[in-house]
């Protein structure tokens, strides 16, 4: 039985080994697709188009990152932003059906 374990305890470290050589093989296609995603995520909640779970990511992001948009509050257009881009925004006020814009 310990043997059994011992092998299992081998293949779980040569595998985390694979995984993190393939990590650092793909890093940038692994960061471009994350710059990608934040960018579709971020134009789906700018055009309206967003879910509910998109505008909670979105707050959360932006809360999290102390950020605004993609480029800043100029990003949202029209002098609006939204609520998750200011400092006095809380983390509970993350979920939502829609932006509350500012």
């Amino acid at each position: 039985s310990s043997g059994i374990n011992a092998e299992y305890g081998v293949i779980v470290i040569v595998v985390e080994i694979a995984v993190c050589i393939y990590c650092v093989i793909k890093k940038n296609d692994i960061r471009d697709m994350s710059v990608e995603g934040g960018k579709e995520l971020m134009d789906n909640a700018k055009s309206g188009n967003a879910t509910e779970a998109q505008i909670t990511s979105v707050n959360s992001i932006q809360y999290i990152l102390e950020c605004c948009g993609t480029s800043g509050k100029d990003f949202w257009g029209n002098g609006e932003y939204p609520n998750s881009c200011c400092s006095t925004y809380t983390y509970e006020e993350a979920t939502g059906k829609q932006l509350v814009m500012v």
